[in-house]
């Protein structure tokens, strides 16, 4: 573990194909990757300053993430990501919506099943 990997919270996730999810996050979403270890098939990622851990284990049964959402704040402009992401091909679950509590918010689902949750405050 490096000293950048060392802050108050994280989130790590189990998923089904270690390089799926790598190529989904860091490829498609745009996630920054800190550190990799390929023998025991985890990563850590950074997506605006917070991170997101993922380590394979087939041994999870699917799909994951029931009840579970990840929260990522977009730098710049969400409409502009969000529309990157629609033209990638990307799954959206939820699309873009104003939330009548200031923020404006989308979901899209990883190959495991995870719901993640991009918001921008209105007013920026």
């Amino acid at each position: 573990m490096t000293d950048q990997e060392m802050v108050p919270f994280t989130s790590e996730i189990k998923v089904h194909n270690f390089d799926e999810s790598l190529s989904f996050y860091t490829e498609k979403l745009g996630f920054d990757l800190l550190r990799i270890d390929t023998d025991h098939k985890f990563a850590t990622l950074v997506f605006n300053g917070g991170q997101f851990l993922i380590q394979e284990d087939t041994s999870v049964s699917s799909p994951k993430g029931i009840g579970v959402f990840f929260r990522f704040i977009v730098p710049g402009d969400i409409h502009e990501f969000y529309n990157s992401l629609v033209d990638g091909g990307i799954k959206i679950s939820k699309p873009l919506k104003e939330m009548g509590y200031g923020l404006i918010r989308f979901y899209v689902e990883d190959p495991d099943g995870f719901q993640i949750k991009f918001v921008k405050k209105l007013s920026e």
